[in-house]
């Protein structure tokens, strides 16, 4: 119930509201309703002389204000794409060229992903005494890629990102010219870390990423015969890619 008095205590009104109106609704109708008794006031009492609006106390247990719905949890998100590149071995320079399926998926509102990578490199040479050793790597790798900016919220994590991954790849190297050829296959772990630029179209993406791969365990091309000679595989690879994919922005 509301009432309004005058200074000198004199009533001028009084209504009755549901309490079981909506807390917005019921304070909807007490607007109107004052404003309907200060419309039919005499001018000779203006709105600065009457009494506050008198509220009357409300037991305890007719009070319920409803908490806020927690605001909901943002799911998983996945994207997948290809890139091509081009890249050099810097420890023993040897152009060569790659292509990489890349997947991520990342879970909640985290600014983390995970990355899964599978890679494969050009054939390369390497100039032996008596002929020439032809050698590759396929390559698998899975770690994190982190958004390094800020991003703008929703699907939009940061147009700059980094990224390291553990790598296992396949070392297929081949004898070539030789007057016995052999061949070597063997699993070469390694690891990986870079740099991604990321521009965002709708829900398709494109992306433009520095990276460099170690090979830690030496391998070597050994051409056997009376004096034995042997040649080593390059360790550290940087590669330029450019790619493009459906969700690679997330």
């Amino acid at each position: 119930m509301v009432a309004l008095e005058r200074p000198g205590g004199e009533l001028l009104g009084t209504r009755r509201f549901s309490r079981s109106a909506a807390c917005d609704d019921l304070a909807a109708a007490v607007a109107v309703s004052l404003a309907v008794w200060l419309s039919d006031v005499h001018p000779a009492y203006s709105t600065a002389q009457l009494a506050p609006l008198a509220r009357l106390p409300t037991p305890a247990a007719d009070l319920q204000v409803a908490a806020p719905p927690p605001p909901p949890r943002a799911g998983a998100a996945w994207g997948a794409g290809l890139a091509l590149g081009l890249g050099s071995a810097l420890d023993t320079p040897a152009a060569v060229a790659d292509g990489m399926a890349t997947g991520w998926l990342r879970l909640g509102d985290s600014r983390n992903a995970l990355r899964a990578e599978a890679e494969v490199l050009s054939r390369r040479e390497l100039t032996l005494p008596g002929g020439k050793g032809e050698w590759r790597r396929w390559i698998l790798g899975l770690g994190l890629e982190r958004a390094l900016s800020a991003g703008a919220g929703g699907l939009d994590r940061g147009w700059l990102r980094g990224f390291a991954t553990a790598r296992l790849a396949w070392l297929d190297l081949d004898g070539v010219g030789f007057a016995v050829n052999h061949s070597s296959r063997v699993l070469d772990p390694g690891a990986s870390a870079g740099l991604r630029a990321v521009w965002k179209r709708g829900r398709w993406a494109s992306w433009v990423e520095v990276a460099l791969s170690l090979w830690p365990i030496r391998h070597d091309a050994v051409v056997a015969s009376a004096s034995p000679e042997a040649e080593a595989l390059p360790v550290l690879d940087a590669f330029l890619r450019v790619g493009a994919g459906w969700g690679a922005a997330r």
